[in-house]
């Protein structure tokens, strides 16, 4: 027998064979579940981190449109001089600009810095009591917080005019967006000018107003709305008490004014 022409014994263990998993060729059957990566649960933990410390540094996460509420909490950008832009230049002034603009701030805050500051009663507040100033010109609020001045406070001519001069009208017509007919959308109008109203009822105390003006602000503020057929003429009826009272002309502020118009068509 030739040795070398004999084969050596396979003493090597053999390899088991490569199966392949059934789930490739049963359609029925069901992956197994996986974990989550590490790495997207620290991004999630991040994220909610990342979350808390805005709350924590008072960047307001729950959208709010009033200007000083902006100003304390620290989320306000400087555009004061927007003010003096509006103002010197009067015209019918309508800004259309994609929702989360500011538009809504804005306009708070052109309110905020012409309207006067009068008591319960409508007497104009002593320049001590008044608790607009710091929040343009910087200082101490009354809620104890300290705020630097902003752009506007560089115009003082300007701002000696202006500030805390007028009284004013400002109506929301975004909370306009219930009912399936005319008859609701229109006691959501009259519930919103209502408001106005209601917050200079202090004219129903004034000596400047004769009581035929008393009487028709009285019956309003005791039945909480607007009769309908003095709806449409509501805004230029309070302007007129509002300028008797004052002896000057009134800023008017129509926030969302086609919140209804929407309302209607996307539903």
């Amino acid at each position: 027998m030739n040795l070398r022409s004999a084969k050596k014994p396979n003493t090597q263990p053999s390899k088991p064979k490569k199966t392949t998993s059934p789930a490739l060729f049963n359609p029925d059957a069901q992956p197994e579940p996986k974990e989550l990566p590490v790495k997207r649960l620290k991004k999630s933990n991040k994220k909610i981190e990342i979350i808390q410390k805005t709350q924590q540094h008072g960047i307001p996460l729950n959208g709010s449109t009033d200007f000083k509420v902006c100003r304390e909490k620290g989320s306000m950008v400087d555009k004061t001089e927007f003010i003096k832009e509006f103002i010197e230049n009067p015209a019918k002034f309508i800004a259309l600009f994609p929702r989360r603009f500011g538009k809504s701030t804005n306009l708070n805050m052109v309110k905020t810095f012409v309207e006067i500051e009068s008591d319960k009663n409508g007497s104009e507040l002593e320049d001590q009591n008044k608790s607009t100033p710091p929040y343009f010109l910087g200082g101490k609020t009354q809620n104890g917080e300290r705020l630097k001045s902003m752009a506007i406070s560089k115009h003082k001519a300007f701002v000696e005019k202006y500030m805390g001069k007028f009284p004013t009208i400002y109506v929301d017509f975004k909370e306009v967006h219930h009912g399936n007919d005319f008859e609701s959308m229109e006691n959501d109008v009259n519930k919103c000018i209502y408001k106005e109203y209601e917050r200079h009822k202090y004219l129903k105390l004034s000596s400047k107003l004769d009581e035929y003006d008393k009487a028709y602000l009285t019956e309003i503020l005791d039945s909480k709305k607007i009769p309908k057929d003095n709806l449409p003429k509501s805004l230029k009826l309070l302007s007129k008490l509002l300028l008797t009272q004052w002896g000057k002309k009134v800023f008017v502020f129509i926030d969302e004014y086609d919140a209804p118009i929407n309302y209607i068509f996307w539903k």
